[in-house]
Order: C-alpha cells, then sequence, then structure tokens
C-alpha cells in the first residue's frame, strides 16, 4: 500500500509540537511461526558444519539370517543390504536491509523518535520468518526453479507417490512414504478416529517413540478443541510452554503430542503429525539467520546489509510422520 498521506495547516501549535510517538514499531502483518518455534524450543534445529548434500543414513531392511536352528545346522552367511541413504539439497533464502544516507541524516540527532535502522532490521528478520515458515510448511521444493525448501507439502506428502531424498515412495520402496489419509472429513463428526489409526501406526518400532507435535489448519484446531475438550491436556507450564506463550502460540496436549494451529494451513484442511525426533531442521551453522557485513557501492550513497539462511528439512524416517486432508469442522 503508498505510505499515509494527510493535509495538515501548519498553524503556530502544528509547527512548534512534535508529534506524541506510541514508541516502538509494532507488527502488523506477520504471521505466528509454530513450527520453527516448536523445533527451537525443543532442539530440533540441526547445526551442520556446511557439506555438499544433507545426508539421512536409513535402515529399510530386516537381517534375513536370524532364524530357529538346530544344534548342528549351518549358520547363514548370506551377506546383508537394507541400508541406503536419503539425500536433500542446501536452500538457500536471502533478504536485505538498505538505507540510503539520506535516510540515516533524517533520522538522527533529536528528531529521530526511534531508530529507523533498528525497525528495518527487526522488519527484516519478521519477514525473513514469515517466509521460512511459509515454505517450511506449505514448500514442495518447486517454486522459483526448485530453489525454495522442501517443506512438509512435499516431506509428508498427502500423495506421498513423489521423489523425496532421492527415494521414491513405491514398489520395492514403500517403507519410505509417510502415512496419509484423504477421505473428506467433519471433525466433529470422526476427527479423532482419522487421526488415532494414522497416530498409532507412525508411533511403531522397537523402541515407541510417539507423534510429539500436531500442525493444524485454524478450524480444524478450534473444532478439536471444542469437540473434546474434556480429554485434552492444556499445557500451562513448562519452560517450552511458557516460550509459545510468550509468542502467542495458542497449544494444548493430545497423547502427549503438542496441538498447535499454524496460520500457514489456514484454509487448507489439513492436520499434520510429526516425530519431530525423526524430522529436523538442518541449518548451515554459518548461515544461521545471519545478517552479513553491510557494503556501500562505490557508485551509491545506500548500505546494503544482507541477511542469509542456508537450510532444509531432512527425515531420516518418513514413516513416522503424516498428514490426514479433507478436513472441515
Amino acid at each position: 500500500m503508498p505510505a499515509t498521506s494527510e493535509t495538515r495547516s501548519w498553524d503556530a501549535i502544528t509547527t512548534s509540537t512534535l508529534e506524541a510517538s506510541m514508541g516502538t514499531m509494532r507488527d502488523n502483518i506477520i504471521k505466528g511461526n509454530p513450527m520453527l518455534a516448536y523445533m527451537e524450543s525443543k532442539g530440533r534445529i540441526l547445526l551442520l558444519d556446511g557439506g555438499l548434500r544433507i545426508k539421512a543414513d536409513l535402515m529399510y531392511g530386516k537381517n534375513s539370517t536370524v532364524k530357529a536352528q538346530g544344534a548342528y545346522d549351518l549358520l547363514d552367511t548370506l551377506p546383508q543390504e537394507g541400508i541406503t541413504a536419503a539425500f536433500f539439497d542446501w536452500k538457500t533464502v536471502n533478504g536485505t536491509l538498505v538505507i540510503s544516507r539520506k535516510e540515516r541524516r533524517q533520522n538522527s540527532g533529536k528528531a529521530a523518535m526511534f531508530n529507523l535502522i533498528d525497525a528495518k532490521r527487526q522488519q527484516l528478520e519478521m519477514s525473513f520468518r514469515e517466509e521460512v515458515s511459509r515454505q517450511l510448511i506449505l514448500g514442495d521444493g518447486s517454486d522459483v526453479g526448485d530453489l525454495e525448501i522442501e517443506g512438509l507439502a512435499l516431506a509428508v506428502e498427502v500423495a506421498a507417490t513423489s521423489a523425496y531424498g532421492g527415494i521414491t515412495p513405491t514398489g520395492t520402496s514403500a517403507w519410505w512414504k509417510n502415512g496419509t489419509e484423504a477421505t473428506a472429513y467433519s471433525f466433529a463428526a470422526n476427527g479423532l478416529d482419522l487421526i488415532r489409526p494414522l497416530r498409532r501406526v507412525a508411533s511403531r518400532s522397537d523402541i515407541f517413540s510417539a507423534t510429539d507435535l500436531i500442525l493444524c489448519d485454524g478450524t480444524l484446531y478450534d473444532a478439536f478443541e471444542a469437540e473434546h475438550v474434556l480429554h485434552l491436556q492444556f499445557a500451562v507450564s513448562g519452560k517450552q510452554n511458557k516460550s509459545m506463550f510468550d509468542l502467542g502460540i495458542e497449544n494444548f496436549t493430545y497423547k502427549g503430542a503438542t496441538v498447535m494451529e499454524d496460520p500457514q494451513l489456514d484454509s487448507t484442511g489439513y492436520i499434520y503429525g510429526l516425530n519431530t525426533e525423526f524430522i529436523k531442521f538442518a541449518v548451515d551453522k554459518e548461515s544461521n539467520f545471519v545478517i552479513l557485513p553491510a557494503v556501500t557501492p562505490s557508485d551509491q550513497l545506500a548500505t546494503v546489509a544482507p541477511m542469509t539462511l542456508m537450510a532444509n528439512i531432512a527425515t531420516n524416517n518418513r514413516r513416522k510422520q503424516w498428514v490426514k486432508s479433507g478436513g472441515s469442522a
């Protein structure tokens, strides 16, 4: 939108009086970032030191030599396979803080009601996190010439048929398929009945490890809370829940999983169930939302400070993740 405009008469009081300011600039557009905030609070950000790609080691087959045998039976020494790797490309998100010398001078001394550079930096950081949050939830890695983060739209895909990490989850590689259920439904009528089996199957392993984060479309979050309020555990204490509260993120728990609304999912009808022990936000430790040194080009009186992130979603157990689509209240 254009800058705010006004018409005023410069009489004695207007000319001689500074305007009253509410102080710090306040955000009026940026959405919350629940998934990113949760992963940060749970230590699910995987800091790596560069590398060509992100590599996840996978075990997909059992050892077939394990069997009952007689006292003098020959041991089965058949060489075993069942171990492979998935690879995830680094994705880069950039932004810039730009300010002219004229703006710096106009915003200096007694005339400055707030620090314009600090405000621009805050605007950049908030916008950056908003865009990264969008890509984490809605990105499938195909936009902007395949440069965007491969977010949940691919990592926990509704169709569950696309190649991810270099592996296509069909045929003999069906073990790489995430849980998915796409039947249209009303949450009030049978929402939990459809979620329970997805969560149960995703929890199977030699060591029990269940879904710990459920992200909902806002309408489904309200329905989830309203329909089964007596059976929910509202998180009101603890370091993680206080940090979520401080960020303005409402949450409750269902069978031990934190349930949150994610604004990026609004009007999608999606509910994601994640086991964040096996899905991480992998970040290059030298490119972790970092603002690089400011540069003033030789032919301009403007200063540019780039901000960059080099990261991607990576998982080493896709079967632990699930998605339910087609939902309404």
